[in-house]
C-alpha cells in the first residue's frame, strides 16, 4: 500500500515537472519576441532623444569685454624716467626692452642741447636753435643746392645756413617771402638776397615795387639790360622798350604825337577801333611819319602847304606841291 502511494506521488511529480517545462519553453519564446521588440523600440528611441521637461536650454554666458588698454601718453607729454630732467627735457625716446621708460630726446629750450639739455646753443650761429646733437635747426623751406660743383649732404652749409631755398623764399635761413610782384624765371622767383629776376606785367625794379607807364605795361625791368636803338646806350629802367602802342611818343610813351601827323587806326577783323591808334610819330623824338592829308610839311608837320598847290597838298620834306599849281599860281625857286 505504501509502495503504491509512493509510485503515484512520483508519477504526479514527473507530470507536473513536464508541464512546468512546457510552460517555461513557451514563456521563453514569448520573452525572446518581446525582447526583440524592446530592442527595436530602444533603437528608435535612441535615434530621437527624449526631452526632459525638467531640463531647460542652457543660456551661453556673456563674453566679458576685452580689457581696456592703458592710455599711451601723447608725444611730448610723456614722463621722463629720470625725474631730474623732467623740467628741461621732452622725453619721447623709448629705451630698448623697457616699455614705458622714456629718455630725454629734445630740449624744451631750443637754445640748449645734449643729454640733460645743459649745453649752450649759439644764437648767432643758430638763430633757430639746435637739435639734441648741437646741429642748427633749419626751417622746412631749406633745400640742398644741386648746382654746386661738389654738393654737400643735407640742406645746410658748414656755417649752418641753408644751401638754397624752396620756391618763393629767400634769406640765409629761407624764412622771408620774395616780393609779391616778382615773376617766374629760369633762375627762380628771387635771389637769396630778395631781389627779383623779372617782374610780373605792369611792374619794374629789383623789388618790382614800381609801376610801369600806363601805355607800356611790359617796361624795362632794370638799368643796363636793354639796349637803346642806337645800339650803344641802354634804356633806363621803367621805360618802354618797343614802339608805343598808342598815339604817343617818348621813353615812357606819355607824350602825344603832334596833331598834324597823319592819324591812322588799327583795323580789326570786323571792326575799326578808333581808340587804338597806331603811333603817328617816332617814339624817340616825336617826328611825324607823314602829315595829315598831305596838307602840312616839316618834321613835325608844323607848316601848312601853299594855297597855290593843287588840292593844297605838298611834300612833307620840303613843302613843294605834290602836283601842279593852281591857275594864276606858279612855282618860284626859293
Amino acid at each position: 500500500m505504501l509502495f503504491t502511494k509512493m509510485l503515484m506521488s512520483l508519477l504526479l511529480s514527473t507530470s507536473l515537472a513536464s508541464v512546468d517545462a512546457s510552460n517555461d519553453k513557451l514563456a521563453g519564446r514569448s520573452s525572446a519576441g518581446a525582447g526583440t521588440e524592446t530592442v527595436k523600440m530602444d533603437r528608435s528611441v535612441a535615434d530621437k532623444p527624449k526631452k526632459d521637461p525638467r531640463r531647460r536650454r542652457a543660456t551661453p554666458a556673456p563674453t566679458p569685454p576685452p580689457p581696456t588698454p592703458e592710455p599711451t601718453p601723447e608725444v611730448g607729454n610723456r614722463d621722463c624716467s629720470e625725474k631730474s630732467v623732467q623740467d628741461v627735457c621732452i622725453c619721447d625716446h623709448s629705451r630698448l626692452f623697457s616699455f614705458g621708460s622714456y629718455q630725454c630726446s629734445k630740449c624744451k629750450d631750443k637754445f640748449k642741447w645734449g643729454y640733460g639739455c645743459d649745453l649752450e646753443c649759439s644764437k648767432d650761429r643758430c638763430p633757430y636753435g639746435c637739435d639734441m646733437s648741437g646741429n642748427c635747426n633749419v626751417p622746412s623751406t631749406c633745400t640742398q643746392n644741386d648746382r654746386a660743383e661738389d654738393p654737400m649732404r643735407g640742406v645746410t652749409n658748414e656755417h649752418g645756413e641753408c644751401q638754397s631755398c624752396q620756391g618763393d623764399w629767400h634769406g640765409l635761413w629761407c624764412t622771408k617771402k620774395c616780393p609779391k610782384n616778382c615773376g617766374e624765371s629760369s633762375e627762380g622767383v628771387c635771389s637769396r638776397g630778395g631781389k627779383c629776376y623779372v617782374c610780373k606785367s605792369g611792374y619794374y625794379g629789383r623789388q618790382c615795387e614800381q609801376q610801369c607807364p600806363e601805355n607800356c605795361p611790359d617796361c624795362v625791368f632794370d638799368d643796363n639790360l636793354v639796349r637803346a636803338p642806337d645800339g650803344e646806350s641802354f634804356l633806363p629802367a621803367g621805360t618802354c622798350p618797343e614802339q608805343c602802342e598808342v598815339d604817343n611818343h617818348g621813353l615812357r610813351c606819355d607824350q602825344p604825337c603832334p596833331g598834324n601827323c597823319a592819324k591812322t587806326t588799327n583795323v580789326g577783323l570786323f571792326v575799326k577801333r578808333k581808340q587804338a591808334k597806331i603811333p603817328s610819330c617816332k617814339k624817340e623824338d616825336g617826328k611825324c611819319f607823314a602829315c595829315q592829308d598831305f596838307k602840312f610839311w616839316g618834321e613835325t608837320c608844323e607848316n601848312d602847304c601853299s594855297k597855290g598847290c593843287e588840292d593844297d597838298q605838298c611834300n612833307k620834306a620840303d613843302g613843294l606841291c605834290k602836283g601842279d599849281c593852281k591857275n594864276s599860281f606858279f612855282w618860284r625857286q626859293m
